[in-house]
Order: structure tokens, then C-alpha cells, then sequence
């Protein structure tokens, strides 16, 4: 099987930290894989590794995603039962992001600065009703949620204006399209109340205590098919588009 790494970063704390090929780990062998991740979260990354997918976006965050991947292998290794390492994670790695002088200054704009400054593109191609934004992930990660990652609607992110959808300009532009199926799907199937959202990184006992039809599982099929079924990417995201037009309504 080919091996996804592209190149090391470093070494940190026994850890071989690389950046790998993102498109192929979430292709051939899980579609949750993200901008990060460890052993003890998906069992095909070496213990002793951390992989990276290649960053996209304006600023470099790996320093953050690795303090992020320190503490939550530390706390599975221990035992510690699934939200809890990424709540930990979460909370102490946005904290170190607000030290920056940068953020500091993001943190001091009211919320329609805020806004106007995380949003980097209007994707006016696939906007109707619902607005579609390539945005700032780092300011979203730094601000908001440090889980932020590919992409996020106003069903699942309470800091996502109504009807709009946001995708991370750390994705390659090939993953864009992907990660707007997604989103879109899984944002309709909660609107219409189908299904809830469910969790992306769980353990086996958070699984079962989740929607079996979850919004994010039944996008994860949809996109899956996709990644192995290209030429009908167009087609099944013009659908969801309609579809998600059809179904504006209220929050």
C-alpha cells in the first residue's frame, strides 16, 4: 500500500510529527481523518507519529495542532474515556492561541468585524439562499473552536451565521468541493430533522450511543461514493444545493 508522507516536520517528545497526503488518507482509509491526528484516535497512524495534512491556508498551525495531539494522546494512553481528551485539548490550545498579539486583537472586534474578517471568498457559484464562504480556519480555530476543520454549517456551529456554510481554506482546493457536499447534506438532513448530527471522532462507546443515522455518517456515504465515483461529484452537489434552497426556512 502506498504510504501517504510527504515530508517531516519534526521530532517532539518521541514523536515523528510528518505532513502526509490528506486526499489519499481520507480516500483509502478514513474519511474522518482531518487537518491532525494520532494513534489512539485512528489505529493506522504509528504509535509513536503524528500526521499533519498539508496546510493550505494563510498562516501555519502545526506547532498548534501538535500541543493539540501531545495532550490527547497523553490522556488516551491513560484511559481517559472519549470527549474528554479533545475537551482538554480544545480548551488549552485555544488558550495558548489567544496569547498571540494577533488574535489578541481579533478577540477586541465586535462580531460583524469578526466576520467580515474570517470570511475570504463568497463562493457566489454555488451560493443561492444559502451563502457559501471560503473562510479563515486559523481565526475560526483561534476564536471560536480549535475543532473547526474542513468545513461547518449553522446547524452544527452556533458562531455560523443562518444559512451559511463555511470551508476551511487549510483544504486543498480538490478537497473543496468534497467537504461542500458534506456539508451541504448533512446540513439538510438536520434541517428537515431527519437525523441528528452525531460525532465525527468517537469512541466505541460514544458510537453507540449516538443516531446510527447520523446527519455527519450519512454525509461521510455520500462523500465516500464521490471520492470514488468523480464524475458524479457534480451532479450530486448540484442536488444538494437545490435541495438545501428548497428547505430555507428558519434556524
Amino acid at each position: 500500500m502506498k504510504k501517504p508522507y510527504l515530508k517531516k516536520i519534526k521530532n517532539v517528545n518521541g514523536f515523528v510529527v510528518w505532513y502526509v497526503d490528506g486526499t489519499w488518507v481520507r480516500k483509502n482509509l478514513d474519511i474522518d481523518f482531518n487537518n491532525w491526528g494520532e494513534h489512539y484516535r485512528f489505529d493506522f497512524i504509528p504509535e509513536k507519529e503524528f500526521w499533519i495534512d498539508t496546510e493550505y491556508g494563510e498562516r501555519k498551525e502545526s506547532n498548534y495542532f501538535i500541543k493539540y495531539l501531545l495532550i490527547e494522546n497523553e490522556l488516551m494512553k491513560k484511559g481517559v474515556k472519549w470527549p474528554a481528551p479533545n475537551d482538554r485539548a480544545n480548551e488549552i490550545v485555544i488558550k495558548e492561541r489567544q496569547k498571540e498579539e494577533r488574535v489578541k486583537k481579533l478577540l477586541k472586534k465586535n462580531k460583524d468585524e469578526l466576520l467580515k474578517l474570517i470570511k475570504k471568498k463568497f463562493l457566489k457559484k454555488y451560493s443561492g439562499k444559502i451563502k457559501i464562504f471560503l473562510v479563515r480556519g486559523w481565526i475560526v480555530r483561534s476564536i471560536f473552536d480549535h475543532n473547526f476543520t474542513a468545513g461547518g454549517h449553522d446547524f452544527v456551529y452556533d458562531f455560523i451565521p443562518k444559512n451559511e456554510v463555511w470551508i476551511d481554506d487549510a483544504l486543498s482546493p480538490f478537497e473543496r468541493q468534497f467537504t461542500l457536499l458534506h456539508e451541504l447534506h448533512e446540513r439538510l438532513r438536520m434541517k428537515k430533522g431527519e437525523a441528528n448530527y452525531g460525532a465525527p471522532f468517537f469512541s466505541s462507546e460514544w458510537a453507540s450511543a449516538t443516531s446510527v443515522d447520523s446527519a455527519h455518517k450519512s454525509a461521510c456515504k455520500i462523500e465516500v461514493y464521490c471520492r470514488n465515483h468523480s464524475a458524479s461529484l457534480g451532479k450530486m452537489l448540484l442536488k444538494e444545493i437545490k435541495n438545501n434552497e428548497k428547505f430555507i426556512g428558519t434556524k
